[in-house]
Formats: C-alpha cells, structure tokens, sequence
C-alpha cells in the first residue's frame, strides 16, 4: 500500500510539472505572439517614415530643379533684352534724323517674342514639375498599396502561426488535464481498495482474536473441570 501510494505521488509530481511547463510554453508563446505583432508595427512606422521622407526629397529635388530652370530662362532672357537694348541704342545711335522706325519696330517684336519664349519655357518646365510629381504620387500610391499588401499577407501568416500554436496549446492541455483527471480517479480507486484492503485485515484479525479467546475460554473451561 505503501509503495502504491509513494508511486501515486511521484506520478502526480510529473503531472504537476507538466502542467507548469504547459503554462510557461502558453506564456512564452503569447510573449512571442506580443512581440511579432510589434515588429510588424515598426515595420510599418519604419516604412511609412521611409516614403515620407523619399516624398519629401522627391519634392525637393523637383521644387529645386523647377527654380534653376526658372533661373536659366530668366538670365537667358535678361542677355537676350539686354542684346536687344543695345542693338536699339546702335541702331538710335546710327539712324539719321527723321528716318523710318522700321528697323527700331523689327527689335521691338524681336523683344516682344523673346519674352513669349521665355514665357512659354518657364510655363512648359512647370507643366513638366507637376507631371512629373503627379507620376511620383502615382508610384507612391502604388508602393504604398503593395506595401499594405505585404503587411496584410505577413500579418495574416503570424495569424495563422498564432492559432496553430494556440491549438497545440490547447491540445496539450486538454492532454494533460485528461492525465491528470485518470490519476486522480486512479489515485480514488487505489484509496477505496486500500480502505477496503485495510477493513479487511482489520476484520480477519479480529476474527483471528476472537477464535483465540474462544479456545483459550474452552481450555480454561476443561482444565477447572479437570
């Protein structure tokens, strides 16, 4: 009986620790799952952070590119009016008293078409910056949906990994609960046969007692008649 019941606990140890290891597995997935999930939310910070800031040079580079153009066409047209101008005062300066404005009229529509021109060009490199950005939102529009694309996908896999490990959890637990539910009824049995055992002996050895007394009474009895 001894044995039986040293061998019962030593069994519901094991139980018991096994339980505790279940425990600390859940635990340690859930930190695992904590973890992942906040991976996958500086992924996403880190890469937000990146296209802001790729935006941003896109459109510095682009308000940058647009103002040196701006420059470039305003200097041409300066050296261009100033090309003018000069040639006007030659041709004041060469022109007799009283001759026709013909040729003064020729670099006044010169002028006056340079001007258009540069007008034009700077139009045309502004049509072009905002194309260009218009492009650029589009490509981000689409790197930003792909990524979210991504994020989806990965954070549906962590999913799914989560709800394997949950259910390898759950079935370990419901494992070990059913052992452990077996060993106590199997620990209640042995208990009950062991009561049963002991009430038993208990009984045999009164019997035992009282067939003594009784021949040890008969054998009073038959030596006083003696």
């Amino acid at each position: 009986m001894a044995t039986k019941l040293a061998t019962l606990k030593a069994n519901n140890e094991v139980k018991r620790q096994a339980v505790k290891t279940a425990k600390a597995e859940a635990q340690a997935l859930q930190k695992q799952r904590l973890a992942d999930e906040r991976a996958v939310v500086r992924l996403q910070q880190a890469a937000d952070r990146a296209k802001e800031h790729a935006l941003m040079a896109q459109e510095h580079a682009a308000d940058k590119a647009w103002a040196a153009e701006q420059r470039k066409a305003g200097l041409t047209l300066a050296k261009r009016q100033t090309a003018v101008k000069k040639a006007m005062e030659r041709e004041n300066l060469a022109r007799p008293s009283g001759s026709g404005g013909s040729r003064m009229d020729k670099l006044e529509e010169q002028q006056r078409l340079l001007e258009e021109k540069a007008i034009r060009r700077g139009q045309a490199a502004e049509d072009n910056r905002l194309d260009q950005a218009e492009k650029q939102a589009g490509r981000d529009a689409r790197r930003v949906r792909a990524d979210n694309e991504r994020y989806r996908e990965e954070a549906e896999q962590m999913d799914a990994k989560q709800r394997r490990l949950e259910a390898i959890r759950d079935k370990k637990e419901l494992a070990e609960g059913n052992r452990i539910r077996r060993a106590k009824e199997h620990l209640a049995t042995s208990m009950r046969q062991g009561q049963t055992t002991l009430m038993i002996s208990k009984v045999r050895v009164q019997l035992q007692n009282g067939q003594a007394v009784g021949a040890r009474n008969s054998h009073d009895q038959s030596s006083s008649m003696s």
